[in-house]
């Protein structure tokens, strides 16, 4: 489907795709009038060129000391000759969210020593993005002799692919690698440092290159899924205009489940030929020969079904192996679905699927076979040499057809209450509550909800609610602070705090606003106590945030708007 005409400011946009297992780089050299065209970084430091593979290995090798030595394919060639190293693998998962574990107990590897997550995110971004930039500076932008790294290297724009079910506290763990790596200096980094879901880049990615204008039409209904290393993640779009642009909005929030293809490596006996061979062609159907593993020596063990150095996994046991992921993938569509609803159409649903374990023909088969009952239909993005989440991500700064979203997370902020005797929850919190500056008896621990999980919220649309502050001194305007929280519940109660001020459980602080409110301080005018006389000061703001974006977009406002940081929370 062709994705029509690129509106914008000439641009170079460079998308990555920091995968659990395999990472991959595009671009795109955008300008105005003309269909994007991305290209995939397809050359890797020590892989074959002949190869032709856009995917490197998300693997980094350190010393003791906590330097980085090796990259991609070279970090996990000759193990035996690199004595005293260490190799980080798989450190995506330290990232994950709590509320993403799963039962399969997928625990990430230990760290090497001396390093961080943040570390090794800042080395691999530095390590692919030099060899992007050396790919780039052989690159002629158009007509202009120039390469295209010469002329946009100060100004091009930096676009990375996230789980859907990360937050704003993992996109500033991202965001500090990227300065740190040297790619953009810290005073631009929010200009030119973009996050896209990676199923919304996905989607981006199946509207390029899957037939899909046949039946995508007004009010029609589909399903991606993008099946990745570590997570899954499914959203079901509704289709808002077909022509004469196109445009979709989430019909529901996302799911993102973490029962990637790295679960099944883990599972399996020996990991490095059985996720080279044997996973990529089981397909489970009943006639299927033994699958055969490589041990890496010559040993014959009958008992243990290894010949050779060979060992062979019966049907069965290849089933269970993949049992556990596939049905939990299955579960997140089906949770998806009922959410969002299937409307009046006897139209079947479509489901989209992409990403490296999309691929799996045992994947496949069980998604065909599951979903046929639910009048589902699968449809393969038949691209198997790509990262979808990588080219999506340029398509998506492109194009933008998204235009809506749904929260996957109630938000607000937590805000005292007049106590009022007659409400059976206020006579509850009796306990908790004080006399204010300007005396009235408040409650403290009040959750304000700015918008609800599940609710669809346009892209230029903010949900704002009006609040104040009280002190009995002058306050110090220019360093307010109010603090945005979360919960995944859709009906959340209207409590957020315990009698001791802590957050109760569930809740989470997804970020802190702070704002300089300096500007109203000329004014601002003291009031009195109605009893004792006393001064006290009112300040009265709104807190304004943008849900609809992939970043969390935010700002208090009062008479006169202002900046606004958006300051991530700490991943635990």
């Amino acid at each position: 489907m062709s994705l029509g005409e690129y509106r914008g400011e000439e641009k170079l946009v460079i998308g990555m795709d920091l995968g659990t297992t395999m990472s991959a780089v595009s671009y795109a050299h955008l300008r105005d009038g003309e269909e994007p065209r991305v290209h995939l970084i397809m050359k890797w430091p020590g892989q074959p060129a002949a190869a032709g593979d856009c995917k490197v290995p998300t693997l980094v090798r350190y010393n003791a000391e906590g330097k980085a030595l090796l990259f991609g394919r070279a970090a996990q060639l000759n193990e035996d000759n690199l004595e005293n190293t260490y190799l980080a693998k798989w450190f995506k998962l330290w990232l994950h969210p709590s509320a993403m574990c799963t039962e399969f107990d997928m625990t990430p590897p230990p760290l090497p020593p001396n390093v961080t997550v943040k570390d090794i995110y800042a080395d691999l971004l530095a390590f692919l993005f030099t060899h992007t930039r050396e790919c780039l500076e052989g690159t002629i932008g158009g007509s202009v002799r120039d390469s295209l790294w010469t002329r946009f290297k100060s100004t091009f724009v930096l676009c990375l692919a996230i789980p859907n079910g990360w937050d704003s506290a993992q996109q500033g763990v991202l965001r500090k690698a990227v300065v740190k790596a040297g790619i953009l200096p810290l005073s631009e980094a929010a200009s030119r440092l973009t996050f896209v879901t990676e199923a919304e880049a996905s989607v981006h990615f199946a509207i390029a290159h899957a037939d899909i204008g046949s039946w995508l039409h007004k009010d029609n209904t589909f399903l991606v899924t993008d099946a990745g290393g570590s997570t899954v993640d499914t959203v079901v779009y509704k289709c808002t205009s077909a022509w004469p642009t196109l445009t979709l909005a989430e019909a529901t929030s996302s799911e993102c489940v973490q029962a990637g293809s790295a679960i099944i490596d883990q599972a399996a006996v020996m990991l490095n030929d059985f996720e080279q061979n044997a996973k990529r062609a089981y397909d489970g159907s009943a006639g299927s020969d033994d699958a055969v593993v490589k041990t890496g020596t010559n040993l014959t063990d009958r008992a243990c079904n290894v010949t050779k150095g060979r060992l062979r996994l019966s049907n069965a046991e290849m089933e269970q192996i993949f049992a556990g992921p596939l049905n939990e993938i299955a579960n997140s569509i089906d949770r998806a679905v009922r959410r969002a609803g299937r409307g009046s159409s006897k139209e079947p649903l479509r489901l989209l699927t992409v990403g490296g374990f999309a691929e799996s023909p045992k994947l496949k088969l069980f998604l065909k076979e599951r979903l046929a009952a639910h009048n589902i239909l699968l449809i393969t993005v038949d691209e198997p040499t790509k990262k979808a989440a990588s080219e999506g991500a340029v398509y998506w700064y492109a194009k933008k057809f998204v235009v809506a979203r749904a929260a996957r997370k109630s938000y607000g902020v937590a805000c005292n209450l007049a106590y009022e005797s007659t409400q059976p929850t206020h006579a509850a919190r009796l306990h908790t509550t004080y006399t204010d500056a300007s005396g009235k008896m408040m409650i403290p621990g009040h959750f304000s909800q700015l918008v609800g999980k599940n609710e669809v919220v346009q892209n230029n649309v903010s949900a704002r609610l009006p609040y104040y502050s009280l002190s009995p001194s002058k306050p110090n305007l220019s360093t307010l602070r109010v603090g945005l929280i979360c919960i995944d519940d859709d009906k959340p109660g209207d409590w957020c705090k315990e009698a001791d001020g802590e957050l109760m459980p569930r809740f989470e602080r997804a970020c802190t606003l702070k704002a300089d409110l300096s500007g109203i301080a000329r004014s601002l005018k003291p009031q009195r106590h109605e009893v004792t006389n006393e001064l006290y000061w009112r300040i009265e703001f709104a807190v304004e945030v943008f849900f609809g974006q992939t970043t969390l977009f935010a700002n208090v406002v009062w008479e006169e708007d202002g900046p606004v940081t958006v300051i991530a929370s700490s991943v635990n």
